[in-house]
């Protein structure tokens, strides 16, 4: 007797600049495979990307606060996706919803309110997901302590699904952030680790032993302020002489430094910048 195996789809920012949303793509596959290697496992960029972009739109840092183009951005974006790409989503993803036994949301920092980037964007998930009556688990989810009333608003529809099945983020700020959010929450919420744990298992990496070498990941401080709250009175030319200071330190004491970035274009720019002023 043939035995049914059970398909489930995997939601991420697969083909994201950022190319650690990609590894936590693949360590949830692997994740899954571990848990029974009889699922059949399947994946779609909830961005609606299908592969990674040849030619990469670079933004300005440093726009923030009261700002006319922020607003329209923000504008566009809700009713570009709201209207027009909910469309295409419905279009391109709904069969293979129905198809899927389970969804599974995650990881890395999915609930975030940078200009209703995300809110847009989950909450199409969450209308073709409810289309097709599928069960929905969010697996390892980051969540910002501030959300705008409308970001609050398409996160709650998602998140209040009657078709969730379980929410799970990874640290315990996240855990406060979301119950502080949506109270009613509070029971359904676990915490577990995050996906990347298995990325030596995935990506077959060894530690070196013995290694002078040591890797720097560099964000450019325009990002960080604009995801991490506490990172808001971060100023360029400190950050700068702060990488300086360090990596003169560690040269000192004997040890090689490997800059490297996620893959935004925006930290790469950065991290040139600092290699420069270093050399």
């Amino acid at each position: 007797m043939e035995v049914k195996r059970e398909k489930i789809l995997i939601c991420s920012e697969l083909y994201s600049t950022n190319y650690g949303d990609g590894v936590i793509a693949a360590c949830l596959n692997h994740a899954c495979q571990l848990v029974n290697h009889n699922y059949v496992v399947d994946n779609i960029d909830w961005s609606l990307r299908s592969g990674f972009e040849k030619k990469i739109e670079h933004y300005s840092p440093g726009q923030h606060g009261i700002n006319v183009s922020n607003h329209f951005t923000t504008i566009k974006r809700l009713f570009g996706w709201l209207l027009i790409r909910r469309k295409i989503a419905s279009k391109k993803w709904l069969a293979q919803f129905k198809r899927s036994d389970l969804l599974i949301l995650g990881g890395g920092q999915l609930f975030m309110d940078y200009r209703l980037n995300f809110p847009v964007k989950i909450f199409n998930f969450y209308y073709v997901a409810k289309q097709a009556n599928c069960n929905v688990c969010c697996v390892a989810c980051g969540v910002s302590s501030k959300w705008s009333a409308m970001g609050k608003h398409l996160f709650k529809r998602m998140l209040t699904y009657s078709g969730v099945k379980s929410i799970s983020v990874r640290d315990g700020n996240s855990k406060i952030n979301i119950m502080s959010h949506i109270p009613r929450l509070t029971p359904k919420v676990g915490i577990i680790s995050d996906p990347a744990i298995f990325v030596d298992e995935v990506y077959k990496v060894k530690r070196k032993q013995k290694t002078r070498i040591l890797g720097i990941n560099i964000m450019h401080p325009e990002t960080l302020k604009k995801v991490v709250p506490e990172c808001q009175n971060f100023i360029i030319g400190k950050m700068e002489k702060l990488w300086k200071e360090l990596i003169e330190l560690l040269y000192q004491n004997g040890y090689k430094v490997e800059l490297f970035t996620n893959g935004d274009p925006e930290d790469s720019k950065f991290m040139r910048e600092i290699a420069q002023i270093v050399n």
